[in-house]
């Protein structure tokens, strides 16, 4: 199956909305990289699971909340390059 988020795939991003939202769609900034993953927050434990939308090609990472995390915004177009 192909990503949905392909090479020159317009994205843009609500920065106001940087809470996380089960299931939703994020851009987001670890360390000095960005990139955009699907965001699941644990009730439990807090870890925040940063799925790619392409998980064969990108591993699922788990991180805890930190300095070098952050939200940058929410998903809210895409528009698909054909």
């Amino acid at each position: 199956m192909e990503p949905l988020i392909r090479d020159r795939a317009e994205v843009f991003a609500d920065s106001s909305q940087n809470q996380i939202e089960n299931n939703k769609i994020y851009v987001v900034k670890i360390n000095t990289n960005i990139c955009i993953r699907i965001l699941m927050k644990s009730s439990i434990t807090g870890t925040i699971s940063l799925i790619p939308e392409n998980s064969a090609v990108f591993p699922v990472d788990e991180i805890k909340p930190s300095n070098d995390f952050q939200i940058l915004g929410r998903v809210v177009y895409l528009k698909i390059a054909l």
